[in-house]
């Protein structure tokens, strides 16, 4: 009996010995001089200004605001904005009021446009196979012609139909954008659609970006930015806070840059490049300046490049330069293009 004692008082000090504590993990926190950044960002008016287009917000660990560098001047948030959730919100206040970045939603009209293209594409798929239906049955049958003319008219309808809906959901858009933008955010940008004249007529776009005017702009206390701008938003040239250019990143030039720069001489220009593409790597076709391994990146050959115009450089996903890390430091490239754009004049 007394060696079984032993044997169960052994096994008990065994087992506490064996047994693994938990340990208490604290991230290292970066101390960061906030009121030397609000300074150096109380004015961005009057030099070069970054800004970083983020998508993924609150869906992975790279597209956190606090991650960015402290020394990016504006985030736009593509998406993830509209239901925010506890660590959305401290990721915001943090970014804001220690970094003093200001951060803007963005609406991509590229991506809604895209929707209702599709939308509309099943509605007249639908309806055209209810049409050919009746058709069989007719007698005489219709001729090819009185088919085309037929389609077309419902073609019609169907672009019109999906017209109305389109406009109307602008002005939902425009006041959820206003009514998220005056709670948490510090303005709007807005991503024009490549193609317009359809769907997104020129005259709709134009009223959508007069009612996000009415709020933010130039004088008002909310930031607003128009990104990929056609012809007629000249007319808010005075009344922007910034007009941001993206040129297609396989066939984008710095003359294509120069040219944008030269028709929209009176806006406050800002060129862009992408971190998610392959071809931001590469550099320019016509870069003349030359590094180590060849050509500049397109993301760093715009932060040289110069016109009377130009007041920044936006760069787009930025999430995907997260990874590209030196030592400790995230965001190399970023970190890189901002601090030769800053010292640039």
């Amino acid at each position: 009996m007394r060696n079984k004692f032993i044997i169960w008082g052994l096994a008990l000090i065994l087992f506490s010995c064996s047994k693994i504590e938990p340990i208490e993990i604290i991230a290292p926190e970066r101390t960061i001089n906030a009121e030397l950044l609000k300074q150096f960002k109380a004015d961005l008016n009057n030099r070069q200004i970054s800004i970083g287009m983020i998508y993924g917000w609150g869906k992975v660990d790279k597209s956190s605001l606090a991650h960015t560098p402290d020394s990016l001047d504006i985030i736009v948030v593509k998406d993830g904005y509209s239901n925010l959730t506890a660590f959305q919100k401290n990721d915001l206040a943090i970014t804001r009021q220690k970094k003093a970045t200001k951060v803007l939603i963005g609406i991509d009209l590229n991506k809604r446009l895209a929707e209702y293209d599709q939308q509309a594409e099943l509605e007249f798929a639908k309806r055209k196979a209810t049409v050919e239906l009746a058709w069989a049955s007719l007698n005489p049958p219709l001729t090819e012609s009185q088919k085309i003319d037929s389609l077309n008219k419902i073609n019609l309808s169907v672009i019109q139909n999906v017209t109305k809906m389109a406009t109307n959901e602008l002005d939902t858009i425009s006041a959820n954008l206003i009514k998220n933008a005056e709670e948490f955010f510090d303005g709007i940008s807005v991503e024009m659609p490549d193609n317009t004249g359809g769907i997104y007529t020129n005259k709709i776009l134009t009223e959508f970006i007069a009612k996000l005017n009415n709020f933010a702009g130039k004088g008002k206390n909310h930031l607003l930015i128009i990104e990929n701008p056609f012809t007629d938003l000249h007319t808010f040239s005075d009344q922007v806070n910034w007009f941001v250019f993206k040129q297609n990143p396989s066939i984008a030039s710095l003359l294509g840059y120069e040219m944008m720069a030269y028709n929209w001489s009176t806006t406050r220009f800002i060129p862009s490049a992408d971190f998610s593409s392959e071809e931001n790597i590469k550099g320019y076709p016509d870069s003349k300046l030359f590094i180590e391994g060849g050509k500049p990146s397109q993301s760093l050959e715009l932060t040289h490049w110069n016109v009377s115009n130009k007041k920044g450089v936006a760069f787009y996903h930025i999430e995907a330069d997260y990874t590209n890390i030196v030592g400790r430091n995230t965001y190399t490239a970023l970190h890189y293009a901002i601090n030769k754009l800053q010292a640039s004049k």
